[in-house]
């Protein structure tokens, strides 16, 4: 890059797809973009490697729930509640 330009530079940054990936990517290539503190993409930067071999850690998401259960009238009569 030019030397007049490097105060400009943000940061280097890759993005990896991961569309329809239930679990870990692994081996993914992806693109490194250079980007200046405004967040714009630099042109004029040529950074060697141009590409990266990235692994990204897929977790769905969940939550944990505590549930109560009650119950109300009465079974008839020969039944009883069974709890496995």
């Amino acid at each position: 890059m030019p030397k007049d330009d490097y105060a400009n530079l943000g940061m280097l940054a890759v993005t990896v797809d991961v569309t329809d990936a239930s679990s870990t990517v692994v081996n993914k290539r992806a693109k490194v973009i250079a980007y200046d503190t405004k967040g714009s993409p630099m042109n004029n930067v040529t950074i060697v490697p141009d590409t990266l071999t990235a692994e990204t850690k897929i977790t769905l998401p969940a939550k944990e729930m505590p549930i109560q259960l009650r119950y109300t009238g009465a079974l008839a009569e020969g039944f009883s509640p069974r709890f496995d």
